[in-house]
């Protein structure tokens, strides 16, 4: 009984850094929709100073190769705040679908830490659940990604005037955090598979 609880003392520590994930993760969704949105892009400096040399010798604090691009817009001296598309196409690029994809995937997490603590963790049901895991963070951080990238992309087409589209690109990047994570735990599956089947191999032999 005494190896049993010390055996479960790191997987109850990782449980309770994702209770503590997935709480941050609830919070922040509620409060990403009453984030100021920024900027929506970079369009290089020469764009908008005609390549003038002494520019950012006037105005240092302008990066001297490409420079943010916010919706608000000022035209004619009139101050032209963005639209309800707009905004929801900014919620949806900057962290929203992240957070709408995560959220589940930490809720199975601790749904497999927890049934690895109360009970025998090498079994064809955690097998399952491994994979079932796995697969979640694979097709579900590519889809959540695509779309950050998509939605930031028609984001700056509606933004920025035409003239300007060939010299921006979007603030969103593509960084495949979910590769890693998903390549785990689906070499996690296999590595339990393969340790229920022993202990069946071994049973048929006792």
């Amino acid at each position: 009984m005494v190896r049993q609880r010390g055996g479960t003392t790191w997987l109850r520590a990782f449980r309770a850094v994702v209770e503590l994930l997935l709480v941050v993760d609830i919070f922040s969704l509620l409060v990403t929709p009453l984030e100021h949105v920024r900027s929506v892009g970079k369009v290089q400096v020469t764009v908008f100073w005609q390549g003038d040399p002494y520019m950012h010798r006037m105005h240092p604090e302008l990066d001297p190769g490409q420079i943010a691009v916010g919706l608000s817009q000022v035209r004619d001296n009139q101050f032209i705040d963005y639209s309800a598309l707009q905004t929801l196409l900014y919620l949806i690029s900057h962290h929203l679908v992240f957070l709408l994809v995560t959220i589940p995937m930490l809720v199975m997490a601790r749904r497999v830490i927890t049934r690895a603590i109360d009970g025998d963790p090498f079994t064809p049901e955690m097998v399952r659940r491994l994979r079932i895991l796995g697969l979640v963070v694979l097709v579900g951080g590519a889809l959540s990604e695509l779309t950050e990238y998509v939605c930031a992309t028609v984001l700056l087409h509606i933004t920025v005037p035409a003239d300007a589209l060939d010299f921006s690109e979007p603030d969103v990047k593509i960084t495949l955090w979910w590769v890693m994570p998903a390549f785990i735990l689906l070499a996690v599956s296999e590595v339990v598979r393969r340790g229920v089947a022993m202990r069946a191999e071994l049973d048929t032999v006792i």
